[in-house]
């Protein structure tokens, strides 16, 4: 059997992630890079069995995947050159828009998780639909003078859809994950990414899981850490219409709350009692945030127990499907024009 380039060579998560932040930025993710052309096809590594077990291993998990996910979308929102071009579009920049945007993303998600990939499935065609915009994205912030959508800024990007289920696995709740559950998962994300434009050399999803984990522990340490703990003010806002947005999915999502969870999730549990922006965002809590920070953490522990897991995942996939069919609270908040969010030009109809 042939050697891929990585057991060739032998890797390093070092000096993949050290070229991914160096030479990822100088490499466009869109049309103007031909690698973009060419991706738009069946990956030469797919695996049907693997990709399989990957949506399975989502679903066995639905409840901690999105928060996993939801942690993720926010800590990619403290990259610069990813913020500048969300900024651009205006699209997510109050939570009126970061609820219509952060929906669809959503139910694009549920799409790949559920749906088979092959050339005439909707995975397929809400692949393009996301790749679609990204491309169109790219061009306008380039043409308005910001930077253009590079391969670093896609592989941050995927990160954030699944980076904490492989480097923070027992601390967003996943407990039991089997090598061959992480390894197929990993691919699922390898498969997608591949889809998106990212270039073989700058996909973060590598054939082996460890490999994989670290160098998503890596880019935890060397880029999102930093970049959230700065807690510049542009982050702040756009990191806060996005959750103020997703209250309408679960009235639990707090601003605040949800800052210091994923403080928390950056850092090791060792220094969460030293760690002095952890302590004053804590101590500026009031009674109901830091009853439901309490409620938030006993919650992902109990994710253990096959019965509550089975509980939670109900309650998510409920929650799913109210967004998608009669999202009430977005009523209250949004008014009913802008709660149904339609992605493939229709409101989805499967379950997450």
């Amino acid at each position: 059997m042939m050697m891929n380039l990585d057991e060739q060579i032998g890797f390093s998560a070092e000096t993949f992630v050290n070229r991914l932040l160096k030479e990822g930025q100088e490499v466009r993710c869109d049309d103007s890079n031909q690698n973009f052309h060419e991706n738009l096809r069946v990956p030469y590594f797919y695996d049907e069995a693997k990709f399989k077990r990957g949506q399975q291993f989502y679903r066995r998990n639905v409840f901690v995947m999105f928060y996993g996910k939801l942690m993720g979308l926010i800590a990619i929102l403290a990259v610069p050159s990813i913020l500048h071009v969300l900024k651009y579009t205006k699209m997510s920049n109050e939570p009126k828009t970061a609820y219509r945007r952060y929906l669809a993303t959503l139910f694009h998600m549920i799409i790949w998780y559920n749906e088979d990939f092959n050339p005439a499935s909707d995975l397929w065609k809400s692949l393009v639909e996301v790749r679609g915009k990204h491309n169109m994205n790219s061009k306008k912030s380039c043409k308005a003078g910001l930077n253009y959508i590079s391969q670093k800024d896609m592989a941050l990007t995927q990160f954030g859809f699944m980076g904490f289920v492989i480097a923070r696995s027992r601390e967003i709740g996943i407990f039991d994950a089997t090598k061959e559950e992480l390894e197929s998962f990993i691919h699922l994300w390898k498969v997608i990414g591949y889809m998106m434009g990212i270039e073989d050399r700058f996909n973060i999803c590598r054939d082996d899981p460890e490999d994989t984990k670290r160098i998503c522990c890596l880019l935890i340490d060397k880029v999102f850490k930093l970049k959230v703990e700065e807690q510049q003010s542009d982050f702040l806002q756009m990191s806060t219409a996005l959750v103020n947005g997703m209250w309408a999915m679960n009235p639990m999502l707090i601003p605040e709350v949800i800052m210091i969870r994923l403080i928390r999730l950056l850092n090791a549990p060792e220094d969460f009692a030293k760690h002095t922006l952890i302590s004053r965002l804590s101590e500026k809590l009031n009674k109901k945030q830091k009853f439901l920070l309490d409620l938030m953490e006993y919650t992902i522990s109990t994710y253990k127990y096959t019965a509550l897991k089975f509980y939670h995942n109900v309650v998510m996939n409920a929650s799913f499907w109210l967004m998608k069919n009669f999202p009430f609270l977005a009523f209250y908040s949004f008014g009913y024009a802008n709660s149904y969010v339609k992605v493939l030009n229709t409101r989805p109809t499967q379950s997450g």
